[in-house]
């Protein structure tokens, strides 16, 4: 879903039928590549490889699905890896 004035970015689909002026359903709309926020790691569609295509989103920011284990379902990794740093 894309908001037609804002351009945000939505994965509630029942937006456009509540309100189809102001939101649009894209079909198939990732065609561009993206790059996860920690570590860089390139997301896109692929047959082939499906992990490159797996990630978590905020609607605008990726997480490749190695960093959200690491960082966002182990909160503690960085301060249990890494005590002096915190």
């Amino acid at each position: 879903m894309v908001n037609r004035r804002t351009g945000a970015i939505s994965f509630e689909l029942s937006l456009a039928t509540e309100d189809p002026t102001t939101f649009e359903v894209i079909k198939r709309g990732w065609k561009k590549k993206d790059r996860c926020a920690v570590c860089r790691w390139e997301l896109f569609e692929s047959i082939e490889d499906a992990t490159h295509g797996t990630g978590y989103t905020n609607g605008r920011e990726w997480l490749c699905s190695e960093c959200y284990d690491k960082f966002w379902e182990r909160p503690d990794f960085i301060s249990g890896s890494y005590s002096d740093l915190t």
